[in-house]
């Protein structure tokens, strides 16, 4: 399945919006669909980077998570991340 594809299946739009330099990206619930806003002023790679964080709020269903509990859902999602790329690196070591 590619990328398209995925989102599609999950509902999810990608857009880009030129935030400022402290906004990486954003995602939120509208009424049959999820919007990931990605910063163009940043590099490809923190935004692909930024589009895979976001993509992971919606997976882990975030979005209905209040204030209070952000450094929590932040700190989930860079462990799940930490752990694909570990995943990832010990499948190139096979």
């Amino acid at each position: 399945m590619n990328f398209e594809d995925f989102c599609s299946q999950n509902n999810i739009v990608v857009t880009y919006y030129s935030f400022t330099t402290k906004v990486r990206g954003c995602c939120i619930k509208m009424d049959d669909y999820y919007l990931v806003a990605v910063n163009p002023r940043f590099s490809a790679d923190s935004m692909r980077r930024t589009l895979i964080h976001e993509i992971m709020h919606i997976m882990q269903d975030h979005l209905l998570c209040d204030q209070s509990e952000y450094e929590k859902c932040e700190e989930e999602i860079a462990r799940i991340i930490n752990n694909m790329k570990k995943a990832e690196l010990s499948q190139l070591m096979l």
